[in-house]
């Protein structure tokens, strides 16, 4: 995959085999206007709140999942229909653990696990909501080369491949500035 020109690669040598292929794009829209199969809320401990400024039914969703199945551990996830006044059919809440414990390498292992997840639940087009990075003076990138990493599987001794593993996954990065302001032009 080749981020700075959007064309798809294929890489297959001797040693080395992967076939699937991740198709990363960056768009400027809203969270809430993503066409996407699941919606990816990366969340620290205790900041669903965050996510306030998508709406007043996704701010119900999100407190009513943080608050009985979901705390923002860690690597933890939870996958939940997403108000039927938004355009993405699902949202993944992503945990990335304690505020002030979030690092890049976290932010790897939360976006690996978000796609892993999504992909053995057969969604194929994510979008992750970029919203929480500059809060945590992260960068989006090191949550998509996780997802890329995630979704990697060697399988080359194996015998018949799943047919699943050749599909092609879109992974959608959503650029948006903040509660009430819209996405810059």
């Amino acid at each position: 995959m080749d981020i700075s020109t959007g064309n798809e690669l294929e890489y297959e040598e001797q040693v080395c085999y992967w076939k699937s292929r991740v198709n990363i794009h960056i768009e400027n829209v809203m969270e809430i206007d993503c066409v996407c199969d699941a919606l990816v809320l990366p969340v620290t401990e205790g900041d669903a709140k965050l996510y306030d400024s998508l709406g007043p039914s996704v701010a119900k969703a999100l407190r009513k999942a943080s608050s009985k199945e979901f705390g923002g551990k860690r690597n933890e996830v939870l996958l939940i229909p997403a108000p039927e006044d938004i355009r993405p059919e699902r949202i993944l809440l992503a945990g990335l653990g304690e505020k002030r414990k979030v690092s890049a390498e976290v932010m790897r292992q939360a976006g690996g696990k978000a796609a892993a997840y999504l992909r053995d639940m057969g969604m194929k087009k994510i979008a992750v909501s970029t919203f929480v990075f500059p809060h945590l003076d992260l960068l989006p990138m090191d949550f998509v080369e996780g997802s890329v990493l995630g979704l990697y599987t060697y399988d080359r001794y194996k015998g018949e491949r799943k047919k699943k593993m050749d599909e092609d996954r879109d992974l959608r990065c959503l650029f948006c500035q903040g509660p009430g302001e819209y996405p810059v032009e």
